[in-house]
């Protein structure tokens, strides 16, 4: 019997600021899938990735980078991985 592929889960994807081991605080992605992880340039697959720091030093700045963080994520949408043929 033959199955339908799953459906690819809705990411759902955010930046929220999560407090550091230093005493800082870090930015990092949420996902449903996934939960907290840190953001790294396999986020911009397909499109730039921005010069924005991921550490800030209050829960204000920590805050103000996450809001600047989501707006980035929400104008470059994760672009698919495309299947490349088989070389024979």
């Amino acid at each position: 019997m033959i199955h339908a592929p799953e459906p690819y889960p809705d990411l759902a994807r955010h930046a929220v600021p999560v407090k550091g081991t230093d005493g800082g605080w870090v930015i990092r992605l949420h996902t449903r899938v996934l939960g907290n992880v840190p953001i790294g340039p396999r986020l911009a697959r397909g499109s730039g990735f921005p010069s924005m720091p991921t550490k800030a030093e209050t829960r204000m700045e920590a805050e103000d980078l996450a809001a600047r963080w989501n707006v980035w994520l929400m104008e470059n949408k994760p672009s698919p991985k495309k299947r490349r043929k088989r070389r024979r």
